[in-house]
C-alpha cells in the first residue's frame, strides 16, 4: 500500500506526542515535526532531546524539524474580544493552556496551506491534566477539529483514547498513594517502553521528562480559578460544557481572521500578528 506522503505532528517531545510519532511515521513518507516557541515557555531545546532519538529510528529524511515563535499569534488569542469574553466567560479567560494550544493550531493551519499538507496529528489525551485539561477535553477537541475542517485539514491524535498514567495525581507525587499500572493497560509510556524507547513505562512526570520537555508555569493560575474553584462549586460537566462554548467563540473569531488574511485583506489583524 502507498504511503501517503507528508503529514505535521505538534511536536512537544513528551510521551504523548512521542508516541504519536511511533505510531503515524510508518503511514507518511515525511513528518513534520513542529514545535512552538512563546515568551513564558521555557528551555524549547529540550524537545530536540528526542528528536535526534526519532531521527536514529526512523531516518533522518524522514522527518522536517521547525520551531515556530507564536508569542504575538497568542497575544490575538487571548486578547481578541476581550472585554466581550471577559464579561461573558469570566475565569475561563484563564485557560492558557487551551488558548496556548488554539494559537498553535492556527499557526499549523498557516503552515499546512504553505506547504499544501492537509493532515495533522498531536498528542492530546483524554486523560491529560486528571481528564480536564483545558486543551485537551474532548469539548475543546472538537472545536479544534472543525477549526481545521474549515480549511480542508484533517487532525487528530492517534494517542486520544489510550490511558494516562494514575501515578500523575498530585497525591501520587507527595508519596501519599501508590496506584500501580495494570499489567492490561496500555499507556503511551507502555507503548513506547514494549518498542524499546524508553527504559522505563513511568517516564511522565520524573526527571527525565523534565529534560525532554519544554516548560511552562503559567497554567497554575488557571488551575486555581477553574479547578479549585469552578469546578469545586458547578461540577465537572458545566466547566466542559463552558470550555466548549467559550472555544467556540474564539475559533470563530480566530476562523474569521484566518480567512481575512488568505483572501489578502490588507488590515488583516493576522497580517500583523503572523510571525
Amino acid at each position: 500500500m502507498a504511503k501517503n506522503k507528508e503529514a505535521v505532528i505538534l511536536y512537544s517531545g513528551g510521551t504523548d506526542s512521542t508516541c504519536a510519532v511511533f505510531l503515524k511515521a510508518p503511514e507518511f513518507e515525511k513528518i513534520h515535526l513542529i514545535s512552538y516557541r512563546r515568551y513564558g515557555i521555557f528551555n524549547t531545546s529540550n524537545i530536540d532531546y528526542n528528536v535526534a532519538r526519532l531521527q536514529a529510528l526512523f531516518g533522518k529524511d524522514k522527518f522536517v524539524r521547525t520551531v515556530i515563535d507564536i508569542d504575538k499569534m497568542y497575544k490575538l488569542v487571548v486578547y481578541d474580544d476581550y472585554f466581550k469574553n471577559l464579561f461573558k466567560f469570566g475565569f475561563f479567560n484563564l485557560a492558557v493552556c487551551g488558548l496556548c494550544k488554539m494559537a498553535m493550531h492556527m499557526r499549523t493551519i498557516l503552515y499546512c496551506i504553505d506547504n499544501g499538507i492537509d493532515t495533522v496529528f498531536d498528542g492530546a489525551n483524554k486523560d491529560a491534566g486528571s481528564g480536564i485539561a483545558t486543551d485537551q477535553v474532548k469539548e475543546v477537541v472538537s472545536v479544534i477539529t472543525d477549526l481545521y475542517k474549515s480549511f480542508n485539514i484533517s487532525y487528530s491524535s492517534p494517542v486520544y483514547e489510550m490511558n494516562g498514567p494514575k501515578n500523575l495525581t498530585w497525591q501520587a507525587k507527595l508519596g501519599l498513594s501508590k496506584e500501580e499500572e495494570p499489567e492490561d493497560v496500555k499507556t503511551t509510556g507502555t507503548f513506547l517502553k514494549e518498542k524499546g524507547f524508553f527504559d522505563s513505562d513511568n517516564v511522565k512526570g520524573s526527571l527525565i521528562d523534565k529534560k525532554m520537555q519544554a516548560r511552562c508555569f503559567q497554567q497554575f493560575l488557571s488551575n486555581m480559578a477553574l479547578n479549585s474553584h469552578f469546578i469545586e462549586k458547578y461540577g465537572v460537566e458545566k466547566y466542559k460544557k463552558t470550555l466548549h462554548e467559550f472555544f467556540t467563540a474564539k475559533s470563530q473569531r480566530m476562523t474569521m481572521h484566518i480567512k481575512d488574511f488568505l483572501n489578502g485583506k490588507e488590515n488583516s489583524i493576522l497580517f500583523r500578528y503572523k510571525q
